[in-house]
């Protein structure tokens, strides 16, 4: 009964991480979208400018699916060329990765510091620019919250035998750990949640090194549909 309350513990803290990136993507978009998407399509005059503008939007967005799915769109009308997408998407991929490191980092007061910020933010904010500025400090506040609480859970679930079971069937089981973390990313329109997530088990030693490695990479794959399922959507209403 104890592992069973531990694992919807954990399942409740993944969930609030989700929701905490969500708020942070939306109100990133409603307070500066589009500053935002101007400035990547103005910021792919060499591939340099093209990675550096898909990262520092990545860290902006805490979701490089956000970053792909602007860059998807303006590769599929011919505001960037195809070859600058990939520099973005590649700086993307960076931002996303140095997030995970930060993210990783034991910063639970800035967590509580940021869920004061973004609600008075939000609050006292007339304009729609300053609520979402409120609303993406809310979310940053509650995905370190979610990480804190994500850390003390996975302490308890060490000694738990039907976690260690189905964990170590996951890493019998590539294929199932592949296709798990690609719903995941999808289903959360963001690969950083499951990155943080695996990065957590392999800090608890729940989660070995190497088989991490294929969630992670199901992650990004899982990230990399949405973008894709846009641009065949938009391609499809041309057609008609």
């Amino acid at each position: 009964m104890s592992s069973t309350i531990h694992l919807i513990d954990l399942l409740g803290a993944g969930a609030l991480l989700i929701w905490g990136l969500r708020l942070i993507k939306t109100g990133i978009m409603n307070a500066f979208g589009g500053s935002l998407r101007q400035w990547i399509g103005k910021g792919t005059g060499n591939r340099f400018k093209a990675a550096l503008s898909g990262l520092l939007a990545t860290l902006a967005l805490q979701s490089s699916t956000a970053t792909a799915v602007i860059t998807a769109s303006f590769a599929s009308r011919g505001i960037i060329e195809q070859r600058m997408a990939q520099a973005v998407m590649l700086g993307a991929n960076v931002g996303t990765a140095i997030a995970a490191v930060v993210l990783s980092m034991d910063v639970h007061w800035v967590g509580s510091a940021m869920i004061l910020i973004g609600v008075v933010t939000y609050s006292v904010s007339k304009y729609a620019r300053g609520k979402g500025v409120g609303r993406a400090a809310l979310g940053l506040g509650l995905m370190l919250l979610a990480l804190q609480l994500l850390g003390q859970v996975t302490e308890p679930l060490r000694e738990s035998d039907m976690v260690i079971a189905v964990l170590s069937g996951l890493g019998d089981a590539p294929v199932i750990a592949l296709l798990l973390a690609t719903g995941l990313a999808f289903v959360a329109s963001s690969s950083l949640a499951v990155v943080l997530f695996v990065a957590l088990l392999a800090q608890s030693g729940l989660v070995t090194p190497t088989p991490a490695v294929i969630p992670v990479a199901g992650a990004n794959l899982g990230g990399a549909i949405p973008p894709l399922a846009g641009r065949s959507a938009r391609a499809s209403k041309r057609g008609d």
